[in-house]
């Protein structure tokens, strides 16, 4: 499967009108010099869109979304006391739209990513909004462990069944500095410090590397780090390549269970 991100295509390219996305049909047809009508296949999907002048191609992004990733590992993590482990993660990604003309690009649209939903990390009065998902676990040395899993599906497709994938992986270390075994039930990862690169060693996607330090029972030190050693940045989300926020260590709960409103009063 391709990875060679991001794709570019004429827009006065017959593949326009039979591209094939997360297994659902995409239906894009130029309409006069500054319209695109877009189809998802879907009930009242269907959108006309204002296209800049002079648009010549449209291009299509791998998307982590704005929203900070909630990732639940399956199965969970269990790390000894001492120890330190090494994973790696499935994520779906979702597909961001844009048209190219003289002066730049626009974006069009957003397609999220299936098998996510949104999901909330901390207090239901303040907690933060998230974008969920059960994110498969496999060794990194066994890197066709994820091959069989649904998220691993996910493509954009072209008439020729040329596929770019639109999974990734994550790469995670963790170290439980504690006295006793501790499970992780869940990672929060900011998208503004993710990178996103083309895999060293294998024809897939991976994210920056995250290393993660197990300080309690609930407590953990989380750094995203570089991307993989001779891994290729490319541009995602709207971003061009490398172009993340500063990385810094941060704290959260990795076993925090969120209160119900009924044990808030309400």
């Amino acid at each position: 499967m391709e990875t060679r991100w991001p794709l570019q295509i004429k827009l006065d390219d017959g593949a326009l009108k039979a591209l094939n996305v997360y297994d659902k049909p995409l239906h894009l047809k130029r309409r006069g010099a500054q319209a695109l009508v877009i189809d998802t296949g879907e009930e009242l999907s269907t959108r006309h869109c204002a296209l800049p002048a002079s648009c010549s191609a449209l291009r299509f992004l791998p998307n982590f979304g704005e929203r900070a990733l909630l990732a639940f590992p399956t199965p969970q993590l269990l790390c000894p006391a001492g120890l330190t482990m090494q994973v790696v993660l499935g994520l779906p990604l979702g597909l961001r739209i844009e048209a190219l003309h003289p002066g730049g690009n626009v974006h069009l649209l957003d397609l999220p990513a299936p098998r996510t939903s949104p999901g909330l990390y901390g207090p239901v009065d303040s907690g933060q909004i998230c974008t969920s998902f059960r994110a498969p676990v496999c060794a990194p040395d066994a890197g066709e462990g994820l091959e069989d899993h649904p998220i691993c599906a996910l493509d954009l497709r072209l008439p020729d069944e040329t596929h770019y994938a639109l999974w990734a992986t994550i790469p995670l270390t963790v170290t439980n500095t504690t006295p006793e075994p501790r499970e992780v039930s869940k990672i929060m990862l900011p998208t503004a410090s993710l990178g996103l690169y083309r895999h060293p060693d294998r024809d897939t996607l991976c994210t920056s590397q995250v290393k993660m330090r197990l300080l309690g029972p609930n407590e953990a030190e989380v750094l995203i780090d570089n991307g993989p050693e001779g891994g290729e940045a490319i541009a995602h989300s709207g971003r061009r390549p490398n172009a993340h926020e500063t990385r810094r260590a941060y704290t959260f709960l990795h076993a925090y269970r969120a209160k119900t409103g009924l044990e808030h009063g309400f």
